[in-house]
């Protein structure tokens, strides 16, 4: 929690406003700070997936990034057989940048998944903004 007073700490709790419950977390899993960019990544308890808060929590992680940072972009992945967070991505203003066909390997069911990448440059940000 003393982490939260620094500027340079991007991870955040989800937390219902009604309760004050923490439902998931939303973070850059990294930082490349030469080239300006930031991953991005997020989880939804299984209950509370499927209702927006991820959409919610990755929307105002967008606006705050390219507000408050000298970052120049975001980028993030989800994997082939996780359609409820493609669907989070895609409902951003994040845009489809490609497929990493079968580069996630998963042993728990011994297969492998293709990672697809959406990413957001601030001027994409700032040109919703003017538009």
């Amino acid at each position: 929690m003393s982490s939260y007073s620094s500027n340079e700490f991007y991870r955040w709790a989800i937390v219902l406003k009604e309760n004050n419950e923490n439902i998931g977390q939303i973070a850059f899993c990294s930082i490349d700070l030469k080239n300006r960019y930031a991953d991005i990544e997020y989880c939804i308890s299984r209950f509370y997936q499927g209702k927006g808060y991820a959409s919610e929590a990755l929307h105002a992680v967008i606006k705050f990034t390219f507000e408050n940072t000298g970052l120049n972009r975001l980028q993030a992945f989800h994997g082939g057989n996780n359609v409820s967070s493609g669907k989070v991505l895609q409902k951003s203003l994040m845009m489809y940048e490609g497929t990493l066909r079968n580069s996630f390997y998963s042993e728990e069911k011994n297969e492998y998944y293709d990672r697809i990448y959406y990413g957001i440059i601030k001027t994409d940000y700032l040109d919703s903004f003017l538009s």
